[in-house]
């Protein structure tokens, strides 16, 4: 498993909840309990209710769910080449094409280059082949509208969502002409009113390497 699914914030409530308790996202089986009120009944177990002589039924470990909008910050240096850049494209394909394995994990992608786009993906392979191809046609700028391009995809996701804007420069630099612009965004009611986290991942940053290593077996 990669860094980067430890990183991400995942959620246990909403529709993957409403999943769980149906009985269509079940995780990994791990012990038996009392019955409560919402269990399927496949989750019966009915050896251990004969034994009992009330309701037991399986329990599963409850799995991360994740609703995330990600959005690349194709920003390019004048004296820097186009390296960054696809290191954020990269880390940005490896999470939505991973995340997107999921049916109940939600995700919409933004880029910010020399033209803003965004698009909603989900876990078929169309939805898929877009989101690679909205990255794959990515063209590197020196003034990237970044702040219009989070507002767009927030816009698309139309509920509350996790952000995550993938950059090849500081939070601080990409926003210092227009932190009036960026603070009306993170509280607006689908970022910050919505108790939703904002992470910002600087790929020239040694910390990317938390993002891009993969876990010891």
């Amino acid at each position: 498993r990669q860094n980067w699914q430890r990183n991400l914030s995942g959620r246990q409530g909403g529709a993957a909840a409403t999943a769980r308790r149906s009985g269509l996202g079940e995780g990994e089986f791990f012990g038996l309990r009392e019955w409560q009120t919402g269990d399927s009944p496949k989750w019966i177990h009915w050896r251990t209710t004969a034994r009992l002589t009330k309701p037991a039924v399986r329990q599963f470990e409850q799995q991360r769910s994740f609703d995330l909008c990600v959005v690349v910050d194709a920003y390019c240096a004048p004296d820097l080449g186009d390296d960054d850049v696809e290191t954020a494209i990269s880390l940005a394909a490896t999470i939505v094409s991973n995340i997107t394995i999921s049916p109940s994990n939600r995700v919409v992608l933004g880029v910010a280059g020399v033209v803003n786009d965004a698009v909603t993906g989900s876990s078929t392979d169309l939805a898929k082949l877009r989101m690679l191809e909205v990255l794959a046609d990515v063209r590197t700028s020196q003034h990237p509208q970044l702040v219009d391009a989070i507002g767009q995809s927030l816009s698309l996701a139309r509920s509350a969502r996790d952000l995550v804007v993938i950059s090849t420069r500081t939070k601080h630099e990409a926003f210092k002409k227009d932190t009036l612009g960026v603070d009306r965004l993170l509280n607006s009611h689908t970022i910050g009113a919505a108790g939703c986290s904002v992470q910002w991942i600087n790929v020239r940053d040694d910390a990317v390497a938390n993002w891009l290593a993969e876990e010891p077996v």
